[in-house]
């Protein structure tokens, strides 16, 4: 993924801590099909938030809600002003490291507050 534009449904926000975790774990995860921001957008709004998507997606790789502190490699959803509800993948020091439409992982934060934590299995 690395300086490439993001490819909506394939390495965005979520797909691409998703795809991470379909390579950590050997699990295969099946994202709902969206092709652009708008379309993953009328998904989340479907199912209920990014936070139920998340659940989905968590449950079949075999994830978990963390309880307590977060670990480097696990995921997160954080809320921010400018974009909604995000997610990315922890680094050292309450870092989320997201995915940009202009392409590659960038960090972001520290973050304070996460609205869920999901331990990478």
């Amino acid at each position: 993924f690395e300086g490439a534009p993001v490819v909506w449904g394939e390495s965005d926000c979520s797909a691409a801590p998703a795809l991470w975790w379909s390579e950590e774990t050997g699990r295969k995860i099946d994202l709902p099909r969206y092709a652009s921001r708008d379309e993953a957008h009328a998904i989340i709004q479907r199912m209920g938030g990014l936070l139920a998507v998340w659940d989905d997606i968590a449950a079949q790789a075999g994830g978990m809600e963390r309880i307590g502190e977060p670990e480097i490699g696990d995921v997160g959803i954080i809320e921010t002003r400018l974009h909604g509800q995000i997610g990315g993948i922890l680094g050292a020091g309450r870092i989320l490291i997201i995915r940009k439409d202009n392409g590659g992982w960038h960090p972001f934060g520290p973050v304070r507050q996460f609205l869920r934590v999901y331990e990478t299995p």
